[in-house]
């Protein structure tokens, strides 16, 4: 039996997430929204990190509503304008031995035909505990795809002692994020529920993730790097700021807000608009501050006193 629990995990990279997460939406809006097991049951996940555009309940409820794979439009809950990030933690598994394929009964299982020892690897629950309807994976590859301005990972730390968390400081590089945009459908023919499925890493920095039980490649990265890839780094100048607004204004004109949402915002593009509304220090005179504080509040929740003028 492992010596770290999935609790563990998630009281340990608590912080460190929290950091990360404001440094995509900006500090003081963000909420975090940790599901009881009764309701993580009928959720799949451990942690939603959302803009406070929504109370908890209705939250659930939304997703709840969608999670269904019948579930088809229009939704009583049809309002989300808001971004989230939705963690389910897994305990990971280092392995010594290689069994390339396996049969028992109903079940099989085969490893990747490249990986070597050690390889890691972590179990995905694919069918309904008694207190639920669905599987636990099931659940989030429906929330992935009904839900296009969230982000959907399995967060699989690469600590397999105890010992590994009593370190002077956390490190992101070793929180692995599996990215459910390239998880396969569960419904496909073959992909038996019954078989034993995981998410496979042939080494620790999660490079060559596979989801098995028949291998397919998968997406993965280091919490680190996906701060790096997916966060806007780059600064716009005064004229550039000038013309998003220009653009964004004349958006809001022709569409309304919930069908913005819906159908035409990009869930990195937005996230960029935020990035840049967080960093960046407007010097023009043709723009009051008054008016920018104004604009700003018009397209998300932004304190005025993180927006640098």
């Amino acid at each position: 039996m492992s010596e770290i629990s999935e609790a563990l995990l998630e009281m340990y990279y608590f912080h460190p997430i929290k950091d990360a997460i404001e440094s995509v939406l900006g500090k003081k809006i963000n909420r975090i929204y940790k599901p009881s097991p009764q309701e993580e049951a009928w959720l799949g996940f451990d942690q939603a990190w959302v803009n406070d555009q929504i109370s908890e309940e209705d939250f659930y409820e939304m997703i709840k509503e969608r999670a269904d794979k019948k579930s088809k439009p229009p939704y009583k809950k049809d309002r989300y304008t808001y971004i989230a990030f939705l963690l389910q933690f897994k305990v990971v598994e280092k392995k010594e031995r290689i069994i390339r394929s396996w049969k028992g009964g109903k079940l099989s299982f085969r490893i990747p035909p490249k990986y070597t020892t050690p390889y890691y690897r972590s179990p995905l629950k694919t069918e309904p505990s008694k207190t639920a309807k669905y599987a636990q994976h099931n659940l989030l590859y429906e929330i992935n795809k009904k839900f296009k301005n969230f982000g959907i990972y399995y967060a699989c730390p690469m600590l397999f002692e105890q010992k590994d968390i009593f370190v002077p400081k956390v490190d992101l590089d070793k929180l692995i994020l599996v990215d459910l945009d390239s998880a396969p459908s569960p419904y496909k023919k073959k992909w038996r529920k019954y078989n034993n499925h995981h998410i496979m890493f042939q080494d620790t920095t999660g490079k060559g993730m596979k989801w098995c039980s028949r291998p397919q490649k998968g997406t993965s990265f280091s919490s680190r790097e996906w701060i790096e890839q997916k966060v806007v780094n780059s600064q716009l100048d005064s004229e550039g700021v000038l013309a998003l607004i220009k653009d964004l204004v004349e958006f809001e004109k022709d569409i309304s807000l919930d069908k913005k949402a819906n159908n035409l915002i990009d869930f990195f593009e937005y996230r960029k608009f935020i990035s840049c509304l967080k960093i960046l220090e407007i010097d023009n005179e043709d723009v009051s501050k008054e008016t920018r504080v104004k604009l700003s509040d018009k397209l998300l929740p932004v304190k005025e006193d993180i927006i640098k003028f």
